[in-house]
């Protein structure tokens, strides 16, 4: 398995809106990335309406062409994931869960 870096749609805003908070250190620490970005359609999605939202069209057309042009991978999700999506999604509950005070 090749080592590679998963990105979702933060630094996806970040790359491409220099309105973006940490467009910045997303931009500056990109050249020193020595393994493949990947992403998937979900994190697309939700960059491309995030983008549009608060950079406009052009912003969105960018983020399509990085992947067309090869600069960031696609990773196809199926029915096999769902075990380990889930997986990390509770984690991440029992994680918040504890981090976070309940409500009463």
């Amino acid at each position: 398995m090749m080592d590679a870096v998963l990105v979702d749609a933060g630094p996806l805003i970040a790359l491409l809106s220099d309105r973006d908070q940490h467009h910045e250190v997303c931009t500056a620490t990109l050249p020193s990335v020595q393994s493949p970005l990947l992403t998937c359609w979900p994190a697309v999605a939700e960059a491309s309406y995030k983008l549009l939202k608060h950079s406009g069209p052009a912003a969105t057309h960018d983020l399509l062409r990085t992947i067309d042009g090869g600069l960031i991978g696609l990773v196809e999700l199926g029915v096999p994931d769902v075990a380990g999506i889930r997986a990390i999604q509770e984690k991440s509950t029992r994680i918040n869960r504890f981090s976070w005070p309940t409500p009463h």
